[in-house]
């Protein structure tokens, strides 16, 4: 397992920071070449630390957390089946439910 804080939203980051987009691609890069990944799981959650302190500070967005979360999720799922064909991703949003604890609500 490989946990990356704001690991979907680093790549949207391309126009604005290439070199921060850039790191995470040789990351992943260096990932899946030498340990084969072939199964990648993406996933966001409610209140998402990262998406209330860092985004705002190079973003400004009329969507809704959670739908700029998805859109993030999205870019990374595309860049990933462009650039490793042979991956399967899969998309999970996690929200907390008051009595339940966390559900996973799959991202189609």
């Amino acid at each position: 397992s490989l946990i990356v804080p704001g690991a979907s939203q680093i790549l949207s980051f391309m126009n604005f920071l290439p070199k921060f987009s850039a790191i995470f691609e040789k990351f992943a890069n260096f990932l899946v070449e030498k340990h084969g990944i072939k199964r990648v799981i993406l996933i966001m959650h409610e209140d998402c630390a990262w998406y209330h302190c860092f985004v705002p500070k190079y973003f400004s967005t009329k969507v809704a957390e959670k739908e700029h979360q998805i859109n993030d999720m999205l870019l990374t799922k595309r860049w990933a089946i462009k650039n490793f064909p042979d991956i399967a991703v899969e998309m999970f949003y996690a929200s907390i439910v008051k009595g339940e604890g966390v559900t996973f609500s799959k991202i189609e």
